[in-house]
């Protein structure tokens, strides 16, 4: 427990936030109450902030990661010249040929 503590002194951002709110206990208890309420609200915000910029950042980083393996993953998307199907038609095959009319003419 105290190995942790000594050879990586403040390895997150939660680890400063906590040394942030000690630091203003501390300097909250020599100064007067007004002070020490200021300063534990603009020291409590500022942690905030600092989680919240980090939370932000994590699940960009998190989103960007899943992004970047999912277009390895999933196959290309085809162009839409590519994607519709050409089907060359036989020339004597009646397949895909529309059914043939007589075409009648009227004399009036």
């Amino acid at each position: 427990m105290f190995e942790s503590m000594t050879t990586a002194p403040s390895s997150s951002i939660f680890d400063m936030a906590f040394v942030m709110f000690i630091f203003a206990v501390v300097l909250g208890l020599m100064s007067t109450p007004v002070i020490f309420a200021k300063t534990m609200a603009a020291i409590a915000g500022y942690a905030l902030v600092l989680t919240y910029r980090v939370l932000v950042y994590v699940i960009a980083r998190t989103l960007w990661v899943f992004v970047k393996f999912a277009r390895l993953i999933l196959p290309k998307r085809k162009s839409p010249t590519t994607a519709r199907s050409v089907h060359v038609v036989n020339p004597n095959s009646q397949e895909l040929l529309p059914p043939q009319r007589k075409l009648e003419y009227r004399r009036d």
